[in-house]
């Protein structure tokens, strides 16, 4: 995978023991962040945000018969919460 702004960027086809590598995906994932040629961060903004939504679901499923607010509080701030503070 190439990183560039350009619009129009320079490909490049990689050899190995006169075997084409192939370069299909348009993103790479590396210590949990999404980079994409373009650099745009797009990818791991759907990412993180459909995660969160995920864990959301899964603690509302959870604790649609729980009548204290205090425990679905600390499920969300244990659960929810640090996935969506790690993205900032």
């Amino acid at each position: 995978m190439t990183f560039c702004r350009k619009r129009c960027p320079i490909v490049h086809s990689y050899n190995l023991m006169d075997c084409i590598l192939p370069c299909e995906d348009n993103y790479v994932i590396d210590l949990g962040f999404k980079f994409s040629s373009s650099l745009d961060s797009s990818f791991y903004i759907d990412m993180i945000c459909c995660k969160v939504l995920k864990t959301l679901g899964f603690v509302m499923r959870l604790t649609k018969e729980f009548f204290l607010n205090n425990t679905v509080k600390t499920l969300y701030c244990a659960l929810v919460d640090p996935i969506w503070s790690t993205a900032h």
